[in-house]
């Protein structure tokens, strides 16, 4: 091909990237806005799992549209074909595994009680969909996947001996889950002295952050071996101690006067502080 024969075919393909990005921050943001506005979560789900797929779908539908006008060798153009059906199904994959991803995790912020809410399971979830999109991409290719899963049968034990820290903190993270005994927004406290309230539990770490708004992550393994005092259970009230000192000399009376008179605005100032005894 002559270069005049390349420049409406590069056109078409500048066109189309020009117009995902154009649909992606016009149209699928003025959608995003008014999704945010509704009461029902499941249009913000949606929204997101389409966010950054409108630039190459636009640009995978221009370059199919493109080869229309270009005189390309038959093997050639088969195999991009292949590869922009490949390049299809991934974003097919993405976008399924995103969306079901979001429902997952929606329902476990729902369901309180009866799945914790914490992103683990929707991570699950996407790794099963791409399998699943992997599965379908090498079947296009007509390849088998029998002798695929027989090799990953023998290589997935040699994998998991690999893998073996990542695969302990997911199945730990899993166990965490299930029994139930550290929730979403508990206060815990490890015997290795970290301690906060429990933000997220990923299939590799827990994530806590400390009074002091700094964000504390740590393997599920050492969360699944290591003694936890959580101050959420029986009860969400904690009794914090604070050790006052004072020279001999001072005037003890007066000490506790100005210290009651400081525990009592500060109990007034702290959302949720409650004063339980306090000596007039």
């Amino acid at each position: 091909m002559n270069l005049n024969e390349l420049i409406l075919p590069m056109l078409i393909i500048l066109i189309g990237i020009i117009t995902g990005f154009l649909f992606e921050f016009l149209i699928i943001r003025k959608i995003r806005e008014k999704c945010f506005e509704t009461d029902w979560d499941g249009f913000k789900v949606v929204i997101r799992s389409l966010k950054g797929l409108s630039a190459f779908c636009f640009t995978i539908a221009a370059v199919y549209i493109a080869l229309n006008y270009m005189v390309i060798d038959a093997a050639i153009l088969s195999s991009i074909n292949k590869i922009l059906t490949i390049l299809l199904v991934l974003l097919i994959t993405w976008f399924v595994a995103r969306l079901t991803s979001g429902f997952v995790n929606l329902y476990t912020q729902q369901a309180e009680g009866v799945l914790p809410s914490t992103s683990f399971f929707g991570n699950i979830t996407k790794i099963l969909i791409f399998a699943v999109g992997i599965m379908v991409i090498i079947s296009f290719l007509g390849l088998s996947i029998t002798p695929l899963l027989t090799a990953f049968g023998i290589g997935g034990i040699a994998l998991a001996l690999a893998l073996e820290d990542t695969l302990s903190n997911m199945f730990a993270g899993l166990n965490v889950i299930t029994s139930k005994e550290m929730l979403m927004g508990d206060y815990i406290m490890l015997d290795s002295g970290e301690e906060g309230y429990v933000q997220d539990i990923t299939w590799r770490n827990t994530t806590i952050q400390s009074l002091t708004k700094n964000t504390i992550i740590i393997p599920n393994s050492k969360i699944a071996s290591t003694i936890i005092t959580n101050y959420h259970q029986d009860q969400k009230e904690m009794l914090v101690k604070v050790n006052i000192g004072v020279s001999y000399g001072s005037d003890l009376e007066k000490v506790e006067k100005v210290t009651v008179e400081v525990a009592r605005e500060v109990i007034e100032e702290l959302s949720g502080g409650m004063i339980l005894s306090i000596p007039t």
